[in-house]
């Protein structure tokens, strides 16, 4: 999990990647939609587009994390088809390091509040 730091000033500024959270090698986000307005989630979207955004009621979040070391003798040759709807497959130059896939679901509050004052 990186982000872009602008180091310098001027014609010599330039970006370089800074590490958030060493060892984050996937995040993944699902939303659980509420179509018809009953509470009830009815669809789950990767990628909500910006209509569905005011339907979403649930967040699945699936984050795969791996040691910073690599483990002697291990090879990861697990299979992730479905982390948020896409299939995840361990890159060959990191497949010595033991990882674990987590997932948390958060549900939304006051969704039909929001729904209300429309």
């Amino acid at each position: 999990l990186r982000r872009a730091r602008l180091e310098g000033s001027g014609a010599g500024a330039a970006y370089s990647q800074v590490s958030l959270v060493e060892g984050v090698e996937l995040l993944r986000f699902e939303y659980g939609l509420d179509n018809d307005g009953d509470g009830q989630i009815d669809e789950i979207e990767a990628t909500p587009i910006d209509a569905q955004w005011g339907d979403v009621v649930m967040v699945r979040i699936y984050l795969v994390v791996r040691n910073l070391e690599p483990s002697p003798g291990y090879t990861d040759d697990r299979a992730y088809p479905n982390i948020a709807g896409a299939a995840y497959v361990v890159p060959n130059d990191v497949k010595g390091h033991r990882r674990q896939l987590y997932t948390r679901t958060v549900g939304l509050r006051n969704v039909a509040g929001r729904r209300e004052q429309q």
